[in-house]
C-alpha cells in the first residue's frame, strides 16, 4: 500500500524519541476593573486561527513553534512535546518566557493598563498508555508530597496527578526559568523510576489521595498529610507506611531513588539538587515578593540569537501541479493536505510530529512527487476514523478531523469507545486547580483570586466540548461518512475570523463575572477609567440554559451557554458565540433591542463532496430572540440534494437543529439591560 510506502520511507530518519516532554502555562488577564475573558481578547492579540487544531477551535500556532490558546478565561501557552534530552528543560523555560513577553507586548497594544499574571503549570512526560494510569495512582501514592514542595508555592491549593493518553501530565503552580526546569527533571525522572518494572520505589504515603474533579486523575490537597504542608515546609510531618518522619527527609528519599533516571535520560540534575538539599529555597519558603507571578510592561523579548522553532513547518509547498498545505494541526499529529490542483482531487498525509521533519524535507527534495501523485490519483475512498490510526505517516483520501485527537479516559480511566478529547493545550476541560481543594488557600494571592472568576465560563467550555456539532456531512449509499463538524466549518471561515476580532469586546469592555468580589489590586490612579458598556463601541451579554440538540447519538437536552457580542450604538453588528459548538462566531445578527431577529448563512460554494477545509459550509439559519432575562437561539442547517462526486460516490448535508433558551449570566448590551 502506499501508506506503508511512506510509513517506511519515513521510519528510517523519524525522530522518535520515546520519551518526551511538553509544558503548559496559564496566564490570567487583568485590567483596572477585574479579570478579563481572553477567549474574548485572543483574535485580537493573535489574529485569526491558521492551521486548525481539531479539537480547539481558538489554538493559534506562532512562529516559535508554540501555541497560543484560551482554556477558559485564561491564557494558555502551550510547547510542542519535545524529545527529552539534557537541554529541553532550559529551553522549554526560554520559549515561554520569550511567548510570554510578546503576548504582554500585544495586550498593551489594546490597552497599556493590564497585567499578565501567572496562573499554573502542566508539566507533560511521555508515558506509554498501557500503563500511564498504574503511573499516575503510583505518583499520587508515593511522590505527590514531593513533586508539592518542588512545584507548588505558599497559597498553592495541591497538585493534580492526571493520566493522559500516551503521557503523564502532572499540574502545579506557576513556574519559570530554573524552578520550572527543575519541575520538569522531577516529573520525568519520577515518571520513569514508576514505569521500570523492578525499579526500587519511593514508600507508600499515608496522605489522603482524592478523585480529580474536572476529569479523571488524582488531587493531593496541601492539608493532605494531616497539616498545612505548605506552610510547615520541610518542616512538615509526613505519615508513610509505617512510621512518619519530617517532609525534608521524604524529599531526599524519593529524590536518591529519582535521581539516577534523571543521569540515565541525560538531564542536569542541578536544578532539583540546588532545592532538595536548601542551596535554593523550595517555593514555599519564598516571601510574597519573591514569588509574585505578575509580569510587567517593562519585560522585554530575549536578546541575542533566536531560538530555532520547535514546533511543526506551516509553510505551503508547490511542487508543480502538486499543493501541500497543512490542514490540521495537534499536539503531537499533523494532516497535510496534498492537491492535485489540475484535476481538483485531494488526499491527505497524516503522521505523528516526529516524522514531519523527514516528510518536509523529502518533499521539498521531490523524492515524494510519484508517491503523492499515485495517491492522489487512486479511486479508493480509505477514510481515517480514528485516532489509533493516526500513530504511523499514512495516506488517507478523507480525514474525519475529530479522529485526529484521541478519545480521553472517563471517570473511572476508562478510554472512551466514542468522542475525542477536545480543548485546548490539554486537550479537555478547564484547569482550575482550587476547585480540586476541599478547603481555601491561607493566604489567596492576587492570581489565585481570579480562579474562582473562571468558574461560569469554565462551565460554558465543559458543555461545549460535548456538544454536537452544526453540520454532519455524510457520504450516501455505501461510502464512508464525510463527517465536517461545526467546529472546523467555523476554523476555516477567514472571513468570520475576521469579523470576530473587530467585533470583540476590547479588553476595558469585557465583564468580569459577577462571583469576583474585587479586583486584585486597587487601579492605578493614573489609569483611565474604566468604559460604560452601554457607550462603549464594544459590549456583550452572556445567558445560561439548556440546548435541545433532538434525537438521534449525542442529542436531548444539556446544560449550555450563548454570548451575544455587539459592536455600535444603533443598527450594531452583533457575533453570537455559543458553547454547544465550542464558542465558534457566527456573525451577521443586527440588534436594535429586544425581539427576534434571523440571518442566513448561506455559501454558494458549498460541496458536501469536499473536505470542511475549503473554507465552505452548509446553509444555516441563525434566530435570536432575545430580552433583558431570557435568550431564544436557534440554529438550523438545511437538507441539500444528493451531489454525485463524480468519482462513483455521493454526498448530501442532513438537516439539523440546535435549539437553546437560556436565562441571563452577566453583561450587557445598549438596549438590553436586566
Amino acid at each position: 500500500m502506499l501508506g506503508a510506502t511512506l510509513a517506511r520511507r519515513l521510519d528510517a530518519r523519524a525522530d522518535r524519541e520515546l520519551c518526551r516532554v511538553g509544558v503548559e502555562h496559564e496566564l490570567q488577564v487583568w485590567a483596572p476593573d477585574g479579570q478579563q475573558d481572553f477567549r474574548l481578547l485572543i483574535p485580537r492579540v493573535a489574529g485569526p486561527v491558521g492551521v486548525p487544531h481539531p479539537g480547539d477551535p481558538r489554538a493559534r500556532w506562532l512562529a516559535s513553534g508554540l501555541a497560543l490558546t484560551a482554556d477558559g478565561w485564561e491564557a494558555e501557552l502551550v510547547t510542542p512535546p519535545l524529545a527529552l534530552r539534557r537541554d529541553a528543560p532550559d529551553r522549554i523555560a526560554a520559549m515561554l518566557d520569550l511567548e510570554r513577553v510578546r503576548l504582554l507586548h500585544s495586550l498593551h497594544e489594546v490597552d497599556p493598563h493590564v497585567r499578565l499574571v501567572g496562573f499554573s503549570t502542566h508539566v507533560n512526560v511521555s508515558v506509554d498508555d498501557r500503563s500511564v494510569v498504574a503511573v499516575a495512582r503510583e505518583f499520587a501514592a508515593r511522590c505527590a508530597v514531593a513533586a508539592g514542595l518542588l512545584l507548588d508555592g505558599a497559597d498553592s491549593p495541591g497538585v493534580l496527578i492526571r493520566p493522559r493518553r500516551g503521557r503523564l501530565e502532572i499540574c502545579g503552580e506557576y513556574a519559570t526559568g530554573a524552578d520550572l526546569a527543575a519541575a520538569i527533571v522531577f516529573v520525568a525522572a519520577a515518571a520513569a523510576v514508576l514505569a521500570r518494572p523492578g525499579a526500587s520505589l519511593p514508600a507508600v504515603g499515608r496522605w489522603r489521595v482524592e478523585p480529580a474533579r474536572e476529569r479523571f486523575g488524582y488531587f493531593v490537597g496541601r492539608d493532605a498529610v494531616g497539616a498545612d504542608l505548605y506552610a510547615a515546609g520541610r518542616r512538615a510531618r509526613v505519615p508513610l507506611a509505617g512510621r512518619t518522619v519530617l517532609a525534608q527527609e521524604h524529599l531526599e528519599e524519593v529524590w536518591s531513588l529519582a535521581r539516577p533516571y534523571a543521569l540515565s535520560l541525560d538531564l542536569d540534575p542541578a536544578p532539583v539538587d540546588d532545592r532538595v538539599w536548601g542551596a535554593v529555597p523550595l517555593p514555599v519558603e519564598r516571601s510574597a515578593g519573591d514569588s509574585t507571578h505578575t509580569h510587567s510592561a517593562q519585560e522585554q523579548p530575549a536578546s541575542g540569537e533566536p531560538l530555532t522553532p520547535a514546533g511543526p513547518d506551516t509553510r505551503v509547498r508547490q511542487r508543480g501541479d502538486l499543493r501541500l498545505t497543512p490542514a490540521w494541526l495537534t499536539w503531537s499529529t499533523v494532516a497535510w493536505r496534498c492537491e492535485d490542483v489540475e484535476r481538483g482531487r485531494t488526499a491527505y498525509a497524516v503522521m505523528p510530529l516526529a516524522y514531519e521533519p523527514h516528510f518536509l524535507e523529502q518533499v521539498d527534495a521531490g523524492a515524494l512527487d510519484g508517491l503523492l501523485a499515485r495517491s492522489i490519483r487512486r479511486r479508493a475512498r480509505r477514510v481515517l476514523a480514528s485516532a489509533d490510526q493516526t500513530r504511523r505517516p499514512d495516506i488517507w483520501r478523507d480525514v474525519r478531523p475529530e479522529a485526529l485527537v484521541p478519545a480521553e479516559r472517563d471517570r473511572s480511566g476508562e478510554v472512551l469507545r466514542s468522542g475525542t478529547g477536545s480543548g485546548s493545550g490539554s486537550e479537555g476541560q478547564a484547569k482550575e486547580r482550587s476547585d480540586e481543594s476541599t478547603t481555601p488557600s491561607p493566604s489567596p494571592s492576587p492570581d489565585a483570586a481570579g480562579r474562582a472568576s473562571s468558574r461560569v465560563a469554565a462551565a460554558a467550555e465543559t458543555a461545549g466540548r460535548h456538544g454536537l456539532p452544526l453540520s454532519l456531512v455524510i457520504a450516501a449509499a455505501v461510502i464512508l461518512a464525510l463527517v465536517g463538524g461545526g467546529v472546523v466549518w467555523a476554523l476555516t471561515r477567514g472571513d468570520d475570523a475576521a469579523s470576530a476580532a473587530q467585533s470583540t469586546p476590547s479588553v476595558t469592555d469585557s465583564v468580569a463575572p459577577t462571583d469576583t468580589a474585587t479586583s486584585p489590586s486597587e487601579p492605578d490612579s493614573s489609569a483611565e477609567s474604566p468604559v460604560d458598556p452601554a457607550d462603549s463601541e464594544f459590549s456583550s451579554i452572556v445567558y445560561s440554559g439548556t440546548l435541545d440538540s433532538g434525537p438521534g447519538p449525542g442529542g436531548g437536552p444539556r446544560e449550555a451557554m450563548v454570548a451575544i457580542s455587539c459592536t455600535g450604538a444603533a443598527g450594531r453588528d452583533c457575533s453570537t458565540s455559543h458553547s454547544f459548538s465550542g464558542w465558534d462566531l457566527l456573525s451577521g445578527i443586527q440588534l436594535d433591542g429586544p425581539g427576534t431577529y434571523t440571518a442566513t448563512l448561506a455559501d454558494a460554494a458549498f460541496n458536501p463532496c469536499l473536505p470542511p477545509t475549503n473554507g465552505s459550509g452548509p446553509p444555516t439559519t441563525i434566530t435570536v430572540t432575545i430580552d433583558a432575562g431570557t435568550l431564544s437561539f436557534v440554529v438550523e442547517t438545511s437538507e441539500s440534494p444528493l451531489v454525485d462526486c463524480g468519482d462513483g460516490t455521493s454526498a448530501q448535508t442532513l438537516a439539523a437543529r440546535d435549539a437553546f433558551e437560556g436565562v441571563y449570566v452577566e453583561g450587557s448590551i445598549p438596549g438590553i439591560e436586566p
